[in-house]
């Protein structure tokens, strides 16, 4: 069985920093290019924005940097198409304003386009799991884990992504010999 996709959203890749002490995040970031490089950790450029939006550039530096390095080698845009069709299906499934609604006169926001490219991936035949602590509901927005368990689609939370999928990508510290 091969591995699946993992997409996360922009709340999972401030988690995944986060989490890691402040030496181990250039390890961290080494370790989810190797995801990238593989295409087995994808997302869109909707959830790249959303982060450079909100980060702080003096505690989110080595996240900041390592989305400069890898966006450009992703093809993860979603199609106009597939935003519609995540929207419909949110409303059509107890959403009754759809997934999200748009925010500062911006559309396409991060939770429209990772359910858009999911549905992209799920319509290719990629088994995908999605990395996200977004269960909570808000009012005039779908909370990204409840959409994928109405959607059949597995979740992990970043914490577990780290402990389960970077965790052995990372290299052990070299000890100083004796």
């Amino acid at each position: 069985m091969s591995s699946p996709v993992y997409l996360p959203d922009d709340r999972a890749l401030f988690s995944l920093i986060e989490a890691a002490p402040r030496k181990k995040q250039v390890a961290l970031c080494s370790a989810m290019t190797k995801l990238v490089r593989g295409r087995l950790l994808r997302f869109p450029p909707e959830v790249a924005t959303d982060v450079e939006r909100r980060a702080d550039p003096e505690t989110d530096t080595e996240l900041l940097i390592w989305l400069e390095a890898v966006q450009s080698g992703m093809d993860c845009a979603v199609s106009y198409g597939h935003k519609r069709r995540a929207q419909g299906w949110a409303q059509n499934n107890g959403y009754a304003e759809g997934l999200d609604f748009v925010i500062e006169g911006r559309e396409g926001t991060c939770i429209v386009a990772v359910v858009g490219y999911l549905l992209e991936l799920q319509d290719a035949g990629v088994a995908c799991t999605v990395v996200t602590n977004d269960h909570r509901p808000r009012p005039g927005r779908a909370p990204l884990g409840e959409v994928c368990k109405k959607l059949a689609v597995p979740t992990i939370s970043p914490l577990d992504f780290f402990s389960t999928v970077l965790k052995p990508l990372i290299p052990p510290p070299v000890l100083p010999a004796r």
